[in-house]
């Protein structure tokens, strides 16, 4: 208890689970709970989470953040061809190693030891140099390759070639127009899946009509599910007997598909 499956992403399709869903090898899950709940399934599952050796490729805003992220746990190098870029973020950053060099050369990955990082992230302001970098990397044998993609039709072409996971700026700056665009009970909003499913944080108004109803009255289509409910300091995993009251905020997964009938559920 204190925790739910709230999704199952298996072989590019979303899937809102029920009871009788099962987690096959390979599906990737969304988990929600609150932190004491998330963290005994951790250690229920023998997940621990261990010092990894992390590549950031391009030194950019987005590298440098992350690398600033990453280095208070992870072991982490950062690669850019301009040297002035790399004494600043030699002076910004604490512990990440930063090395001045061609990172789409595979004379590099050999020099540098490539191969043996647990996970490549390559974020440079091109989207060819991107993929070269990252099939670079899955060559070399790096098991977690990610990859920013700025052009939306190359997004299922990174997917296609295995990398394990590609960013969008644009999909990000859809979550921001999403926000912008719903109305104002939308506190939260994130795009997943390349916009297949979303998740939303909305503020439950008064007088609406999905309060003060049990959620096992509210029928909800198949592909939208009320996750979480944060009451006050409280995180709710609720079941069908229990309810939302204005003021909650509701996390809410759904397919993008069901957009529509949400806002007709919220009464918009």
């Amino acid at each position: 208890s204190g925790v739910i499956f709230a999704a199952i992403f298996r072989n590019g399709d979303v899937i809102i689970p029920r009871g009788d869903d099962e987690i096959k090898k390979g599906d990737r899950l969304i988990i929600l709970g609150n932190s004491e709940a998330i963290e005994k399934l951790r250690e229920d599952l023998k997940v621990k989470e261990r010092r990894m050796k992390v590549v950031i490729a391009g030194g950019g805003v987005a590298g440098e953040h992350l690398a600033r992220i990453l280095e208070k746990s992870h072991d982490v190098k950062i690669f850019d061809i301009d040297k002035n870029r790399c004494e600043i973020l030699s002076k910004k950053l604490s512990s990440s190693l930063i090395i001045c060099a061609d990172v789409t050369d595979p004379s590099v990955f050999e020099e540098e030891n490539i191969g043996s990082a647990d996970a490549l992230v390559a974020v440079t302001d091109n989207d060819e140099k991107n993929l070269l970098v990252t099939l670079l990397a899955k060559e070399y044998g790096v098991q977690k390759t990610i990859a920013r993609v700025s052009r939306s039709e190359y997004l299922p072409i990174f997917t296609k070639l295995g990398i394990s996971k590609v960013i969008s700026p644009r999909i990000a700056t859809a979550e921001e127009v999403v926000r912008m665009i719903r109305r104002g009970n939308v506190e939260k909003s994130m795009i997943l899946e390349g916009g297949k499913a979303e998740l939303l944080e909305i503020t439950v108004p008064e007088n609406s009509p999905i309060s003060e109803r049990l959620l096992k009255d509210l029928n909800l289509p198949r592909g939208i599910l009320i996750a979480a409910v944060i009451r006050g300091d409280h995180v709710i995993i609720p079941k069908g007997d229990d309810y939302l009251q204005p003021g909650d905020r509701a996390v809410i997964l759904l397919k993008t598909e069901l957009s529509s009938k949400l806002e007709k559920l919220l009464g918009r």
